[in-house]
């Protein structure tokens, strides 16, 4: 099973559907036509989307019949609602996302246009989304992630946010491979034990602000100031998370006992944020 949230999406998807019989095209026979479209749009709905409410259908009295009574048009634009990302992260996807389990190669970029324009194009986020995305990206990337991509800040910013929080936590890890006494589980302590966001929706920019403050305080509570604009509680996040200035001002007050025993999933984490405040 694949774990990039893009490829889990596709895997809801019917793999093929039955072909239009040329008869109803050359003969104009709308209505069989609209029963077929009405149908796969059933099909489509309930197979890629088990977690949705039931797909409305009405029975007529001549037999187990969908009603017909809508327009293609409406047909249509029910079944592109009903395969869109958003709806399917928000309930599905986002709590099955393992953020260093994600090991399947990316869409490539001709794919990932075709994935934005059929699946991530309604609703269009607001300006202040894709802005705020655009500099969590960036933090990322600074982190050494290259999963994410800048069409993903303009069509889906939620995915971006919730990266970000699922990254900065302790989620990755069992208890087990934190309590050890080194400088890598210490460091990794800092971090809230579940993401501050886990579909990373949030009502508006405040809402961001506060959260990206609440992460900044639970990863250095004693010198913690609060932030009032998102690019610099970032940076104050990237400052505290540096693991090269952060160990060169706990090494002489901590000594420790087990880094021969630090899990190499701890090790290759930590060193995500060597040097990140010079980036």
């Amino acid at each position: 099973m694949s774990t990039h949230p893009d490829l889990r999406f596709l895997e809801t998807l019917p793999d093929r559907f039955p072909a239009v019989p040329r008869n109803w095209l050359g003969n104009f026979r709308t209505k069989p036509l609209r029963a077929y479209i009405r149908q796969q749009c059933i099909v489509l709905v309930e197979r890629s989307n088990t977690w949705r409410a039931s797909v409305e259908k009405t029975q007529q009295t001549a037999g187990d019949q969908v009603n017909l009574d809508k327009s293609l048009k409406d047909l249509v634009e029910h079944c592109v609602r009903g395969i869109q990302f958003r709806p399917w992260w928000q309930q599905v996807g986002a709590r099955e996302l393992r953020i260093l389990d994600v090991r399947t190669r990316p869409l490539t970029s001709p794919q990932r246009l075709l994935f934005y324009r059929m699946f991530c194009m309604f609703p269009q986020p607001d300006r202040w989304q894709s802005d705020a995305a655009k500099a969590i990206l960036k933090e990322l990337r600074a982190y050494k992630w290259q999963t994410l991509t800048e069409e993903d800040c303009q069509c889906r910013p939620y995915l971006v946010f919730a990266w970000y929080f699922r990254f900065l936590s302790q989620e990755h890890f069992e208890d087990a491979q934190l309590n050890v006494d080194s400088y890598a589980a210490y460091f990794v302590q800092r971090l809230p034990k579940k993401p501050l966001s886990v579909d990373g929706v949030f009502s508006g920019e405040r809402e961001l602000l506060q959260t990206l403050n609440q992460l900044a305080k639970d990863i250095s509570p004693k010198t913690y100031i609060p932030a009032q604009t998102l690019s610099t509680a970032l940076d104050q996040i990237r400052r505290e998370l540096d693991f090269d200035a952060w160990l060169k001002k706990v090494r002489p007050l901590l000594v420790t006992t087990q880094e021969d025993k630090t899990p190499r999933i701890l090790q290759e984490f930590v060193q995500r944020f060597q040097g990140i405040s010079s980036r």
